[in-house]
């Protein structure tokens, strides 16, 4: 017979520490919502009730739609237990299972909540607590309990976990619950019955107690909206310039105007007519406390040195002639007419490469740092990376986008199709897979029994072809990786992950990037597939893959926070897979 499941949220109004804490607006939404809308996103209760003295909640309650238990006003006092109230609700409601959900829990998603519950049923667990691990050695009145003060001090990876209640859900067999309370006066650890542990990570760990949770909530959620850009130090030499007449006289600049700016009407073709197109000269019409704009001419050869600008995007408009753009490496053709943009942090240099004298109207503002990298130290992870992008984007050009039958090639090739039907198809059925380096859609076009399927590249391009070229796959999301990261993918909201030649040139520090990314958003149980380089691999070598030993990628997985790591050597010839689960 199926066991009535019955979700119980408890909140007070009252509290001490913070007033009215669950109905305080957090990221713009009550406290106490959040896992309400966990609950029912869990799809696993027969019923959710939310559990109170105060009918201010009543709102809230009928907004989502579940049902309210007035609790009774001598167990909403600072002295009433856990065990009290639970007793009291499971002695007026009729299930079977109870679970306690709490709203000082926000991140606890509908995903956990179900794996929590179907782990206690699973199991058959009496009681069931959710914890979360902590690899760090620990120590209880003194003594240590995970580990052996003589011994060595090992890698945190490899210590005992110790488990600490997480709090934020609590599950029940509701008999046991009632006997445990007549037995021991106590039921909210356990008792008589069986006990079990549920496990969660990251930001679903966080419970809000005191001013400083909320902080920590709110800034939480802020970075959820906000683009997240992963920056590591680079040993380089470098310095720094910020003064713009300096910055164009060191860049050859010849003859610079800054006597006229900031006129309330100029005309840029009586500027330009006005100037000795012999030579090189600048120009600066606008000069505000918001933005400058500086008409900039060189001849064929003139230029800008090789430069970044850490706080500040930059924009130009071409008025004549021609320009290569160099921008992370890589070297842009630029014509009269065009606009080009450049993030911040993006290593860039222009040079004039037509016949005659050309013009840019350089946009940005007076005051910006101009980062000037020493040449023999450009080749960082950013250049890394701009390879990288370098060699597909000539691959592509060349042999994807211009073949029709392209992306019907595996079916024709065993060695790729062995590798889809033996270790992916089986992987994915109603399920969340991410695909890293999805090119043309060869193998997301393959994927129609996943719930969810995602492609990460490079290229824009890629999501706009296999669209048109595969109008049938509806469950397609498409994210645009700079090229070390999964951006705008939420931790653990991932079933499977798997990558098929897109890693093998990559530098091994981008490879770390990658590993430490894909066990951010694998969920609790999850598996990653990866194709990369290895020096173990004879043909991997042979083809001048990146260099990085077995060892190498084990202790990235390790340290990424993996203890399921698995290599296997036979199921590619030209690298080795890592296989890992969290």
């Amino acid at each position: 017979m199926k066991k009535k499941l019955i979700a119980m949220i408890p909140v007070r109004l009252g509290s001490k520490r913070i007033p009215k804490k669950n109905l305080r607006l957090i990221n713009g939404k009550p406290l106490v919502s959040y896992i309400i809308e966990a609950a029912k996103e869990s799809n696993i209760f027969d019923e959710i009730y939310l559990n109170s003295e105060s009918e201010e909640f009543l709102p809230i309650v009928e907004e989502h739609g579940i049902k309210f238990y007035k609790r009774p006003d001598h167990l909403s006092t600072d002295s009433a237990t856990n065990d009290d109230f639970a007793l009291d609700f499971i002695n007026n409601t009729d299930g079977d299972i109870l679970i306690q959900l709490l709203a000082t829990s926000p991140f606890i998603n509908g995903d956990e909540i179900k794996g929590f519950v179907k782990s206690m049923l699973e199991n058959n667990y009496n009681t069931q607590i959710l914890v979360k691990n902590e690899q760090i050695e620990c120590l209880f009145n003194d003594e240590p309990i995970n580990f052996i003060q003589k011994d060595k001090t090992l890698p945190s990876q490899m210590l005992k976990p110790i488990q600490v209640y997480a709090c934020g859900i609590m599950g029940w067999d509701t008999e046991i619950f009632k006997h445990n309370m007549k037995t021991y006066g106590s039921a909210y650890h356990g008792g008589d019955g069986t006990i079990g542990t549920y496990s969660i990570k990251g930001y679903s760990t966080i419970d809000i107690d005191n001013e400083e949770d909320f902080d920590l909530a709110e800034s939480v959620f802020r970075s959820f909206n906000t683009k997240k850009i992963i920056e590591y130090y680079t040993p380089k030499k470098f310095h720094s310039e910020s003064d713009v007449p300096s910055i164009l006289h060191r860049d050859g600049v010849v003859n610079n105007d800054f006597d006229h700016e900031n006129m309330e009407i100029c005309n840029v073709e009586s500027i330009i007519m006005s100037k000795d197109m012999r030579t090189s000269w600048s120009h600066r019409v606008i000069n505000s406390e918001n933005n400058s704009a500086t008409l900039i001419c060189q001849l064929p050869g003139e230029g800008n040195r090789r430069h970044y600008h850490n706080n500040w995007n930059e924009w130009w408009y071409i008025l004549e002639g021609e320009w290569d753009f160099e921008i992370d490496g890589i070297i842009k053709k630029i014509y009269k007419n065009d606009i080009v943009f450049i993030e911040k942090n993006k290593i860039h240099k222009i040079m004039s490469s037509g016949n005659g004298p050309a013009i840019r109207l350089a946009v940005s503002r007076e005051d910006v740092d101009h980062i000037y990298v020493d040449e023999k130290k450009e080749i960082n992870e950013n250049s890394t990376i701009s390879h990288q992008r370098q060699f597909w984007e000539t691959y592509l050009n060349k042999r994807f986008f211009t073949s029709e039958d392209i992306s019907n090639w595996i079916d024709g090739d065993s060695y790729f199709r062995t590798i889809l039907t033996n270790n992916i198809l089986p992987k994915i059925d109603n399920k969340t897979v991410l695909e890293i380096g999805c090119l043309t859609g060869k193998w997301i076009k393959e994927l129609n029994l996943a719930k969810r399927v995602i492609g990460v590249d490079l290229f824009e391009v890629s999501e706009k072809y296999i669209r048109s070229k595969y109008p049938q796959i509806t469950n397609f999301e498409f994210y645009k990786t700079s090229g070390n990261e999964l951006n705008g993918i939420d931790d653990n909201s991932v079933d499977f992950i798997y990558s098929i030649d897109s890693l093998i040139r990559l530098d091994p520090i981008v490879i770390n990037d990658y590993i430490n990314e894909v066990y951010r958003v694998l969920k609790k149980g999850g598996e990653a597939f990866l194709h990369l380089p290895c020096t173990c691999s004879l043909k991997s070598t042979f083809l001048n893959f990146t260099k990085i030993s077995e060892d190498e990628i084990k202790e990235y997985s390790l340290n990424a926070g993996f203890t399921e790591i698995l290599t296997d050597h036979d199921i590619v010839d030209h690298g080795i897979i890592l296989k890992l689960k969290s």
